[in-house]
């Protein structure tokens, strides 16, 4: 299950979220079901900052609105996650050329960073 923390800080809602796209597995999943069905606090985060589709737990990359991918794309920054989501897309019966290109741009900017991007913790 996709859930994204738009946030800039580390989320508790049932399980850790971290900034960005996180990408549950089942028992991470019902955890973060239980809390938001069950903490009013952690209900109002979703959509407001955090990106999960209710409707639609399980969707894959394919199943969600391109914008929405889109978005969730440039905040993932596992290039084995952005593999998955390639594959799925590739996959997908209506391929979107708009979501492949951003999903192949992600990658490349991880693995290639543009130099001026680069902070130098040897300071």
């Amino acid at each position: 299950m996709l859930v994204q923390n738009k946030g800039e800080y580390i989320r508790h809602v049932g399980v850790r979220l971290i900034p960005g796209t996180n990408n549950l597995e089942s028992e991470e999943a019902e955890a973060f079901k239980e809390a938001i069905g069950t903490n009013p606090l952690d209900k109002a985060l979703v959509n407001k900052e955090l990106f999960y589709d209710a409707e639609k737990p399980d969707a894959a990359i394919k199943d969600i609105k391109a914008n929405d991918a889109l978005a969730l794309i440039a905040d993932t920054f596992d290039v084995n996650l952005l593999n998955q989501f390639h594959d799925e897309e590739e996959e997908s019966k209506n391929t979107r050329t708009s979501v492949l290109k951003a999903i192949e741009t992600q990658i490349a900017s991880i693995l290639d960073p543009n130099e001026d991007d680069i902070v130098d913790t040897e300071r």
